[in-house]
């Protein structure tokens, strides 16, 4: 079997790309076996660098902010791609200024679509350009829908999920909790207001919020004014969710555009009910009422109500959590990620003449 270098290009080696930095070392692990050597460079220093080569993956990293004045960040680009000879440069990063230079090389380009939202530009979807790639991958049918491209396909990220379950402790105090970076787009500051409501009810309620960003100041000050410091916990940025799903009896995901969340499916892997937003991917992640609960962005009435119904029926938040965690298993597995991805790779190397997956 001929093998074939990949290289994955990730925007920043930051915490915040935790996420990506999981998918592409799910990747490495299954596409081994079909004859691909993976490795990754990151345009920013940052731990997931050194996260990913202690698990056995090259990682490399230079500095480039990918704007026309950093000239030296250009050149630091182009001398290394001109260093290494790939088959199949894998970007997850949409910045045409990535991909031309890397269809210079003469390898296959892959853009990795993880997102229609420019944190920068508000809530609403953009048209992501990926005509200057040779494939697009879309992490949801929500994302594919705003891609224009020549070829593009759905992998759904993958996640393992765990022979056994580990949501909420049933001794302890009731908590909701939530993750992910601490941005406006991410509808924390509506389920701040939401638990105010809740509290109403359930006093003895708590919320815990695992995440850092550029929010995080917005978001106590917001805590502190509704007079809930007690009850309200910022915990930082959590690698390993698994300890606080033993602990918390519900899952939220408020936020106001979401593609496809992780922490989302790492919760309903644990069978905790969730709730999410009818919004972007999520309601591909959640079956209304028989997974989880979708409530409308940014509606904390309804997302209120719901956090009350599920504290008041727990048993009823079991057997949600229960079918979330089957869906999570057939519909979000890691074969199946993996096996999407093979199938464009073999295309593009020309190991298989057959189309992979759905193309739109």
């Amino acid at each position: 079997m001929i093998r074939h270098r990949v290289l994955h290009v990730v925007a920043s080696a930051h915490r915040h790309v935790s996420g990506i930095a999981q998918i592409i070392a799910v990747l490495a692990k299954g596409l081994d076996p079909r004859g691909y050597d993976l490795e990754c460079l990151f345009l920013q220093p940052g731990p997931m660098a050194s996260e990913l080569a202690r698990n056995g993956l090259p990682a490399h990293v230079i500095r480039w902010d990918r704007t026309p004045s950093d000239i030296p960040g250009s050149w630091a680009f182009l001398r290394f791609l001109a260093r290494h000879r790939y088959s199949i440069i894998h970007a997850h990063v949409g910045n045409r200024v990535v991909l031309l230079p890397a269809k210079l090389t003469g390898a296959a380009v892959v853009l990795h679509a993880h997102s229609n939202v420019i944190e920068a530009l508000g809530e609403q979807p953009v048209v992501v350009d990926g005509r200057s790639a040779d494939y697009v991958l879309a992490v949801s049918e929500s994302v594919s829908a705003s891609v224009r491209a020549k070829r593009v396909t759905v992998v759904r990220p993958g996640i393992e999920v765990a022979e056994t379950a580990c949501h909420g402790d049933p001794s302890g105090p009731l908590t909701i909790g939530t993750a992910g970076r601490l941005v406006r787009v991410k509808g924390i500051a509506h389920l701040i207001a939401a638990f105010a409501a809740v509290r109403k009810q359930f006093p003895e309620a708590r919320l815990e919020i695992a995440g850092d960003g550029p929010d995080l100041d917005l978001l106590q000050r917001l805590t502190s004014s509704l007079q809930l410091q007690p009850w309200v916990s910022f915990l930082g940025w959590v690698d390993n969710l698994a300890p606080l799903f033993r602990r918390w009896n519900i899952f939220a995901q408020p936020s106001l555009q979401d593609a496809a969340p992780l922490s989302l499916l790492e919760a309903a892997a644990a069978s905790l009910p969730v709730v999410g937003t009818h919004t972007g991917g999520i309601p591909e992640m959640i079956e209304d009422g028989v997974t989880g609960y979708l409530v409308p962005p940014g509606d904390e009435a309804a997302l209120a109500a719901v956090l009350v119904h599920l504290l008041r029926n727990p048993q009823h938040g079991l057997r949600l959590g229960e079918a979330g965690r089957t869906l999570v298993a057939n519909k979000f597995s890691c074969s199946a990620m993996v096996a999407g991805t093979v199938a464009v790779y073999d295309r593009l190397c020309h190991r298989s003449p057959d189309r992979p997956g759905a193309d739109g």
